[in-house]
């Protein structure tokens, strides 16, 4: 009796394998784009913006005090330089 259970099962699932595995597929991957992409994107945005700022901010955020923008030397104000650039041209 279970023997002939298990056959009818085992046709059953042969017979609509292909309906099963479309049907799983599109659950699968519907669910995995959703749970993958709110994951990814909250962990990922967060995560980054928070290393981005502190590390950027760290090694080079005191570096913005050496950066003071003056004017060009050739009397176009519009363009601007750091102060490296211009100890540069006059040395």
């Amino acid at each position: 009796m279970i023997v002939l259970l298990l056959l009818i099962v085992i046709i059953c699932l042969y017979y609509y394998k292909d309906y099963l595995m479309e049907c799983f597929t599109e659950r699968f991957t519907e669910r995995f784009t959703e749970r993958f992409t709110e994951c990814f994107t909250e962990r990922f945005t967060k995560r980054f913006t928070e290393r981005f700022t502190d590390d950027y901010y760290k090694t080079i955020g005191n570096s913005w005090n050496d950066i003071n923008l003056v004017p060009k030397l050739n009397g176009k104000h519009n363009d601007y330089v750091s102060n490296d650039d211009e100890l540069l041209k006059l040395s």
